[in-house]
């Protein structure tokens, strides 16, 4: 899944449905490409927390990757990279 410029609540519908889509086609791993988000919001986070979440429980897995400095704040702020799954540059 790749992501480009805000990520917040204007951008939730799409991604949770092609996060749904991939789940309901039985994808065990996704990776969200954050390479061209520039602004990561609450909603943005929980997003991609929840589909991790959702992943680790079907024993699949999300890799975040290509998070610019900013972005990698916000998902370090959230622990994410410890408690959740990877976070790749």
């Amino acid at each position: 899944m790749k992501l480009d410029g805000r990520f917040g609540h204007e951008a939730l519908p799409a991604f949770e449905r092609a996060a749904r889509q991939s789940i309901e086609a039985g994808v065990h791993g996704i990776v969200v490409d954050l390479t061209g988000v520039d602004y990561l919001s609450s909603p943005g986070l929980r997003a991609i927390v929840a589909l991790s979440t959702e992943m680790a429980s079907r024993r699949g897995q999300v890799i975040v990757r290509g998070a610019r400095d900013a972005v990698r704040v916000t998902l370090g702020l959230a622990d994410f990279a410890r408690t959740r799954q990877r976070i790749r540059r």
